[in-house]
């Protein structure tokens, strides 16, 4: 399978030295499965964050009103591989792992606005303020900061994982399966694509 960036990003000395895959795929906006209403279910079924992050489900925004503006996605997968003898996804050691992760990725997508004009969508609910002010029914305190997770835009990433990358999402329940993936999609113009991927690039360390 073809691949438009192929690396390594390091995860900082916090990371202990783990380092994600990196693979990112250049896709249509029409490729993006959306279950919006699944989603939305799932969530207000399964998670505590349902009505209390204001990137997370129920939300009133569209996947197509967050891009329409842009024509392209930029769909990238972080493949984390934990060091051998972390067995469970209830230690500290695990949610460390997870935490350092996801700001990792979050600076380096981040990073990739600049040369986008477009704000990522994120593998994770938003974290920049704990606790998010939406529990009291109050509007988000730093909007320009917000990523809105893909669950709350209802996009299918186990469809985009396995379709695109070939590597399918393995829910942590409990006793640890493996590995950590995060999918995040950054909307782009053509226009601006070759100074995007340069951009990735440089932050990758090359297979």
């Amino acid at each position: 399978m073809r691949f438009d960036v192929k690396g390594t990003l390091l995860l900082g000395d916090a990371g202990n030295g783990v380092e994600a895959s990196v693979l990112g795929r250049k896709i249509s906006k029409d490729e993006v499965f959306i279950l919006k209403e699944l989603f939305e279910e799932a969530c207000r079924k399964g998670c505590s964050n349902y009505g209390k992050n204001h990137s997370c489900p129920p939300h009133g925004t569209s996947f197509n009103k967050y891009t329409r503006k842009f024509s392209h996605i930029l769909a990238i997968s972080f493949c984390v591989k934990p060091a051998e003898g972390l067995k469970t996804a209830e230690i500290p050691a695990y949610r460390e792992l997870e935490s350092v992760s996801e700001a990792r990725i979050d600076k380096l997508m981040r990073s990739l606005e600049e040369f986008s004009g477009s704000k990522y969508i994120s593998a994770r609910s938003c974290r920049i303020c704990s606790p998010c002010r939406r529990a009291q029914g109050k509007p988000c305190k730093n909007p320009d900061l917000l990523r809105h997770c893909t669950c709350a835009l209802g996009i299918d990433c186990g469809y985009l994982s396995e379709k695109f990358f070939q590597r399918p999402i393995v829910w942590q329940k409990g006793a640890f399966e493996g590995y950590l993936t995060f999918i995040c999609l950054l909307p782009f113009n053509e226009k601006d694509e070759k100074k995007i991927f340069a951009e990735l690039r440089k932050k990758l360390k090359k297979h």
